[in-house]
């Protein structure tokens, strides 16, 4: 369903205040927000939950494997998903 996910989305102020708990956790050196993207481990496009802290974490922008790559494997995972080729 076209715009699913924008009805299950959590709030800025929730993915924000978790994203700088999660970087100081983790032990990020760098700990610019702005360097990072509250991204869902499990895309919500394929059912991952919203707003569980487990399938939540901060992920750098610009790295190998950074938010805009991952964007466009969660994409391919979602089509995959929806032909039916992978459940």
């Amino acid at each position: 369903m076209k715009g699913y996910t924008k009805t299950i989305r959590p709030p800025a102020h929730f993915t924000n205040k978790l994203k700088k708990r999660q970087m100081r956790e983790y032990g990020y050196n760098d700990r610019n927000p702005k360097h990072y993207e509250e991204d869902h481990l499990i895309a919500l496009s394929i059912g991952g939950a919203p707003d569980n802290p487990r399938n939540l974490w901060p992920e750098p922008r610009k790295s190998e494997w950074g938010a805009k790559k991952k964007d466009r494997l969660e994409f391919v995972l979602y089509k995959m998903v929806c032909n039916q080729e992978i459940s």
